[in-house]
């Protein structure tokens, strides 16, 4: 296409041609990054060890069509003049800088996040006061998915501004923490042996990496004795069912013991917690 003058760079920009060629390039840019997202995520569905590796390339995909896109944009639709680009690199940074400041940021947070890896595609995190699954690294924002399913979107500007914690940082297994209150005076040994069969014993247990078990004395209104098991579910979409799994195998187990006491059920407090794998 031949260079187009300045002065007839709109007319031209706005010319049927042009039309049709940018909605040609814009709607094959999505179709292709929507294709190859679907792709990519059903490879990770068919190949589960591979899930978290396959998604990171997802946020990559998107932001090299649309590059390309806006490449063939500038350079085969509009076909600037040299000083004609400059002036308009000069207002668009401009503008930006003026109107989109939010938007500038949320872009940088975007490509920082991609490039420095605090967290990726799969994990879980904790960004505050959110708990979830990230399921979508965009430009703007970033998407997780709360254990009770419902769907974040955090700008990608706040990620800069607030340390995030993270769960897994790219491993499918994952450390859950349940907690179990057991009356002052317990036989320590056997809550102990208890709790970590219960642990053990559970279908989504990851025993390549061990099972802790810890005992403290907490004060909740009254004294209890604290029993923390720390052990790695297979999956991280596994978190709840495990946490749930363990907890009432280790109840089960304190009440044919004898360590929990029938009237003590309605002090029992059970929780949990995440940390790093």
């Amino acid at each position: 296409m031949p260079e187009v003058p300045s002065g007839g760079l709109f007319d031209a920009f706005l010319s049927p041609g042009a039309i049709l060629a940018i909605v040609t390039i814009l709607g094959s840019a999505w179709l292709v990054i929507r294709l190859l997202t679907y792709v990519v995520e059903s490879l990770a569905s068919r190949f589960g060890e591979r899930r978290l590796l396959l998604l990171r390339f997802v946020p990559l995909i998107s932001i090299f069509v649309w590059g390309i896109a806006t490449v063939l944009l500038v350079v085969g639709v509009m076909n600037p003049g040299s000083q004609t680009m400059a002036a308009l690199v000069g207002a668009s940074v401009f503008a930006i800088g003026f109107a989109g400041q939010d938007f500038v940021k949320n872009i940088l947070g975007g490509l920082i996040i991609l490039f420095d890896g605090p967290f990726q595609v799969g994990d879980k995190v904790e960004i505050q006061p959110y708990y979830g699954e990230i399921v979508r690294i965009g430009l703007r924002s970033t998407k997780l998915v709360t254990n009770d399913d419902s769907l974040v979107t955090v700008p990608n500007a706040k990620m800069l501004e607030q340390a995030v914690s993270n769960g897994n940082a790219g491993a499918l297994d994952f450390q859950v923490v349940t907690d179990v209150y057991l009356p002052a005076h317990t036989d320590l040994r056997q809550a102990e042996h208890l709790a970590w069969q219960a642990a053990a014993t559970s279908p989504y247990v990851f025993l390549d990496k061990p099972v802790v078990v810890g005992i403290a004395d907490v004060m909740k209104e009254r004294l209890y004795t604290r029993v923390r098991i720390r052990a790695y579910v297979l999956d991280i979409r596994l978190e709840t069912a495990f946490q749930s799994d363990v907890s009432k195998r280790a109840k089960w187990a304190f009440m044919e013991a004898g360590l929990l006491p029938p009237h003590f059920g309605e002090h029992v407090m059970v929780g949990s917690d995440t940390e790093a794998a």
